[in-house]
């Protein structure tokens, strides 16, 4: 007599089988038993179902046909199988008779591969998932690289050779380090909900974008656009709205001001809580090598005062302009170049913009001159006698 998968000799026992040989065949059928769940053999197809008793398949080979959702594996136990999904299903996560990993739900794909393990009361333990789309050598897939929820990644850098398309689904966590994206793209954030990126934490800047030479183009689309509280300072500073025509407003908080700096130092403007008007910094204390404004009335009458209208605005249009070559060549501080469609300082031929307030302390300037020149006209009639003329 012979075993059924290993096909060991049994001896050959009385009717009493409470003899060496009897103890002898038990321990063999035991044997064979468990060697009949780890051999390999011919693939068999097993139908999906709420209960797909893979267990109870001839083979440790299994093919999964089907797209019915899965709830169970059956209860056969101290089993192992090697399983291929033939199409797109659902695996449900239970905790204790069906524990995948990740310990959530997931769904298959057509040649996706997995390896299950029963216990010895017949629960199923999910050991490996492999996708069909994964390739080893590249580490990378033709399809969409999907993070789990909740899960973390330290020190990862997603590029076009780890990661052809990541994709975050929610809850991921960049630990240590810093996420590098190379080539075109950056990062697009796309969908409803609250906020697109939030920053925690301190340190010398929440976001930083920077590009060297090239151009940088930034766009806020609706409600709040962006928002940064906190980081060491009082207040909150926001932009709120951009509308239809491309207009922009902005917003401070309760506390800070709104502030812009352009290259550090002492220069910019400021709109502090409660003001009508934006402000510089102009104490004394903050500047040096002051020389008066020489020649003012002179300058000052070399410089257009007209009205007109820009090429791009209506014919119905009418604005106050000074000319800023007029002012550039008697005062050139308060003249600059544009930058260029590609972010940098275009040639001294490009456009020039005027700021009008530096021009204010030159007309300061031609005003005391005029005070002073007034004043000596005083001085000089004061003594005249009235002429008498005869009637």
């Amino acid at each position: 007599m012979a075993t059924t998968n290993l096909g060991m000799t049994k001896p050959a026992v009385g009717a009493d089988s409470d003899t060496w040989g009897g103890e002898l065949n038990a321990d063999l059928d035991l044997i064979d038993a468990f060697a009949g769940k780890l051999m390999p053999g011919a693939e068999v197809s097993v139908a999906s179902a709420a209960v797909t008793d893979i267990g109870a398949a001839a083979s440790t080979a299994v093919a999964i046909t089907g797209t019915t959702t899965i709830t169970s594996f059956g209860t056969v136990a101290n089993c192992i199988r090697f399983v291929r999904f033939t199409g797109a299903l659902t695996l449900t996560h239970n905790a204790s008779s069906l524990i995948l990993l990740g310990g959530a739900n997931h769904a298959t794909a057509a040649g996706d591969t997995a390896i299950y393990r029963s216990d010895g009361s017949g629960n199923w333990r999910e050991v490996a998932y492999s996708s069909a789309a994964y390739i080893p050598s590249a580490h990378t897939g033709t399809g969409s690289f999907v993070h789990a929820s909740n899960a973390s990644m330290n020190g990862t850098t997603l590029n076009s050779v780890s990661l052809t398309s990541p994709s975050i689904t929610s809850g991921a966590s960049l630990g240590s380090g810093s996420l590098s994206i190379s080539g075109g793209g950056g990062i697009q954030i796309s969908g409803g909900g609250n906020a697109g990126i939030t920053i925690f934490g301190g340190g010398n800047s929440g976001l930083n974008i920077s590009n060297a030479g090239a151009s940088i183009e930034g766009y806020i689309h609706s409600g709040n656009g962006f928002t940064c509280a906190g980081f060491g300072y009082n207040g909150s500073y926001s932009s709120i709205g951009c509308g239809s025509d491309g207009s922009f407003t902005i917003s401070s908080g309760p506390v800070g001001p709104i502030f812009c700096r352009a290259g550090g130092g002492s220069s910019g403007v400021d709109l502090v809580v409660g003001a009508t008007s934006w402000s510089s910094s102009s104490d004394e204390r903050q500047k040096t090598d002051l020389v008066p404004i020489a020649n003012a009335i002179a300058k000052i009458a070399t410089l257009r005062a007209v009205t007109g209208r820009y090429i791009t605005d209506t014919v119905e249009k009418s604005r106050p302009f000074l000319i800023a070559q007029d002012v550039q060549k008697v005062l050139p501080g308060a003249v600059s170049v544009s930058e260029n469609s590609n972010g940098g300082t275009a040639a001294p031929s490009g456009m020039l913009n005027l700021a009008y307030t530096d021009v204010i302390p030159l007309l300061v300037a031609g005003i005391k001159e005029l005070a002073a020149a007034h004043a000596a006209l005083e001085i000089r009639t004061a003594g005249l006698e009235p002429i008498e003329l005869p009637s």
